[in-house]
């Protein structure tokens, strides 16, 4: 890639989201205001993805910046989630009209990051001013709120492990890697913390 506007480019790329049933990167492109999905071949070579709603997905023109991207499953049903713009949109693929619906629309302010349990069927959603939100998602496409954390720590990045149920947070303004076991939908409990400030191993 390189920077500018046209099909591969990027103004500030922010979320990459990868989407191993199709073989699929999905790039928030934060300053074009849109998301860019690609495929990468065996051989390394990069290409805009070409399935339908992929296609569709990279054409859709957002009236906002775009922080982050992710692709979340419901009884089977994909939905394509959205942060940007001071709100998180929900999209369905219709398939036989090839477009887009919006579902549901819910607002959090200054998205950093997104991610989904899918256990639990929930979604966390960091702030960069250190809040973690957790969304429920309906078969239908609707974003119920949970819960929500609010904090100093300033954890902008975000991690989940599905198989070891632990959330991973990354607090930038101490310098550390937080730990939390997922109880259940909305209980996280805190297992430790990882690093310190610096620039040597298990620094940051």
């Amino acid at each position: 890639g390189s920077q500018g506007s046209g099909k591969l480019q990027f103004k500030s790329p922010r979320q990459v989201y990868y989407h191993s049933p199709n073989n699929t990167l999905y790039v928030a492109d934060y300053r074009n205001n849109r998301v860019q999905c690609i495929q990468v071949s065996d051989n390394g070579e990069v290409e805009m993805a070409s399935l339908p709603r992929e296609k569709a997905l990279s054409a859709y023109n957002f009236s906002h910046l775009v922080y982050a991207v992710s692709i979340i499953t419901v009884d089977f049903e994909e939905f394509v989630l959205v942060c940007g713009g001071g709100s998180v949109q929900c999209l369905r693929w219709n398939a036989a009209n090839h477009s887009f619906s919006v579902t549901s629309t819910v607002s959090v302010e200054i998205v950093s990051n997104v991610c989904w349990n899918a256990r639990y069927n929930v979604i966390y959603i960091t702030q960069y001013d250190g809040a973690l939100k957790i969304y429920e998602l309906s078969n239908d496409g609707l974003l119920t709120e949970l819960a929500s954390f609010e904090s100093n720590l300033c954890c902008s990045g975000l991690a989940y492990d599905n198989d070891r149920q632990v959330l991973i947070l990354s607090d930038k303004l101490n310098h550390v890697l937080r730990l939390y076991e997922v109880v259940d939908k909305t209980t996280l409990r805190e297992m430790g913390v990882f690093g310190s400030e610096g620039s040597g191993p298990g620094q940051f």
